[in-house]
Parts: C-alpha cells; structure tokens; sequence
C-alpha cells in the first residue's frame, strides 16, 4: 500500500506472525482459484447461522484485477440480503469504470478519493468529514451508499 511495515496495520501483523502472511497468500490463491459458486454457498451457510447482515472483503487487500470485481459481484447478487463492503486504493480501475455496475449491496469506499464513500488521513473535525469511531461493530458508515468522506487518522 505504500505507507510501510511500520505504519500499515497489515504489514505489521505480517511481521508480528510470520504465519499471517503466509495465511494471506493462502487466501489469495483460493480466492484466485476457485470458483464462484463455492464462495455463494459457504458465505450463504455461514451468514444463515450467524445472522451477520453485512461482509467486509479484502480485509488486508485490494483488487487485483477486474476478474476480483466479477466474483465479488456474483457473490453479491446470489446474495442480495448482505451487504458487502470494502475499502480500494485502486484509483486505475475506478478510472476506468470497473466499480460503476457492482450491485447496489456492494458498497465501495476509496482510499483518498470517492466512489460510494471516501476514507483517508484527514485533519480531525474537518468541515464536511464525519470522523471514524473505529469500531465497525457499532458503525454503518463504510456500509452505507451516503458518499461519506470519513477520517481516520491511522490509516
């Protein structure tokens, strides 16, 4: 992401745990790799059971390629009941319109620049940017199509 081991909360659990990286890139050949249907029917068993009404993706990532933004849309559309949500950096594909058909239960927020919402270091109480509690728990902002410019100094 560019911020550094130091600073990045991904890089510095990869560092802390060596197995979490290697987690990580566990995750990303099967993500790669399987296929979509097996993604549809374990989210939809799991989230029966849980009672989750909301999923975030890419927790300690991006999309790769367009590729990632089909999945993640059939998934949402086989499950229209979930919200996903997730943060990008990807300003390439954001340019070029990939983000512009992705379900309505697909809410993308862009590091440092607007697509559904918009997350990045700004100055605390800036005039038109709502602060982020950091708790996501109690918190719908990065789940909400609100165009939402939220702080977070952390980040």
């Amino acid at each position: 992401c560019g911020i550094g081991q130091k600073t990045c909360y991904a890089c510095k659990f990869e560092i802390l745990r060596p197995a979490v990286l290697l987690f990580r890139m566990r995750q990303t050949w099967q993500w790669q790799n399987n296929p979509v249907s097996d993604y549809i029917s374990c989210i939809g068993n799991a989230l029966e059971k849980t009672g989750f009404t909301s999923v975030r993706f890419n927790e300690s990532g991006d999309f790769t390629d367009v590729s990632c933004i089909k999945k993640l849309s059939s998934i949402a559309k086989a499950c229209p009941s979930i919200t996903f949500f997730g943060y990008t950096a990807r300003r390439d594909l954001y340019r070029k319109g990939y983000f512009n058909d992705v379900p309505e239960n697909v809410v993308l927020t862009g590091s440092g620049f607007m697509i559904h919402n918009e997350f990045g270091p700004y100055y605390k109480n800036t005039v038109g940017k709502v602060d982020c509690p950091g708790n996501c728990g109690d918190c719908n902002l990065c789940k909400e199509r609100k165009l939402h410019v939220i702080y977070n100094p952390l980040h």
